[in-house]
């Protein structure tokens, strides 16, 4: 889950904290989600092949669209791929992004700015 604190400032040196933030989630943290997947109600459709799909209401509300939004999230957990929705670990940056790489080590939303930039920072720390 991101934070809503703000980034956090490194000093010279220091390597950005890349765990995994989800598994720090807490049950209270969920619980404003969890009230919302309940008061919501998502809706089974069936699809013209047969498929069912789950889907929130077409009021067009936040509510409605947060339900969305939880639902790609469920179908990604379904799929495997949920773990590769990471945050960028730029610490002025924090952007979500989907790790392509091939050993899911991915860590910054993209190399060529935050990547480059927080490496540039760490080397020219080590040459200090």
């Amino acid at each position: 889950m991101i934070r809503s604190h703000g980034p956090a400032r490194l000093a010279a040196g220091q390597v950005p904290d890349c765990s995994d933030t989800r598994s720090m989630t807490t049950q209270q943290e969920l619980a404003p989600l969890d009230a919302l997947a309940r008061a919501a109600g998502p809706q089974l459709r069936i699809d013209p092949d047969g498929r069912v799909r789950l889907t929130p209401s077409s009021r067009g509300t936040l509510a409605d669209g947060l339900l969305g939004l939880l639902i790609v999230v469920r179908d990604a957990q379904e799929a495997g791929v949920w773990q590769r929705l990471k945050i960028c670990c730029n610490p002025e940056c924090r952007w979500a992004f989907f790790d392509r790489s091939h050993a899911h080590r991915g860590a910054w939303c993209d190399m060529a700015s935050c990547g480059n930039l927080i490496k540039n920072r760490n080397f020219r720390a080590r040459q200090r």
